[in-house]
């Protein structure tokens, strides 16, 4: 029972760790246009919405020298990116990579102040 409780404490203690760590990375603002190592951030800004919306999109290898056309895949949790977008795109990379799939644009849509508002019905 000891042993249980130890290593429950273990885990607490590594988790507090773990968090401190990652949470000393300072993280800088992008601005429109700028590179990122998996595509481009870009700024959007809604008439309707009345508001800017952040975007990551990645694109195809090779689609600068193309005039293939490409499904998009928008992927709602942009900001959740290492849980939701990195996967996304990995997932396409991989299987247009092995010809599952057709190359693909995937954008991510960082969401996280207004997704509950924009994602669900009026009555929640």
């Amino acid at each position: 029972m000891k042993l249980i409780i130890m290593m429950k404490r273990l885990g607490v203690f590594l988790t507090l760790i773990a968090a401190l760590f990652l949470s000393s990375f300072s993280v800088s603002a992008q601005t429109d246009q700028q590179d990122i190592t998996f595509g481009k951030y870009r700024i959007l800004h809604s008439e309707i919405l009345g508001q800017d919306r952040e975007l990551y999109v990645k694109l195809p290898p090779n689609y600068e020298n193309s005039e293939e056309s490409y499904p998009i895949v928008f992927q709602l949790y942009g900001h959740f990116m290492e849980s939701y977008y990195l996967p996304a795109i990995r997932t396409a990379s991989i299987m247009g990579g092995l010809g599952k799939s057709p190359d693909m644009i995937v954008v991510g849509i960082k969401n996280r102040e207004f997704r509950y508002r924009d994602l669900l019905p009026e009555a929640y």
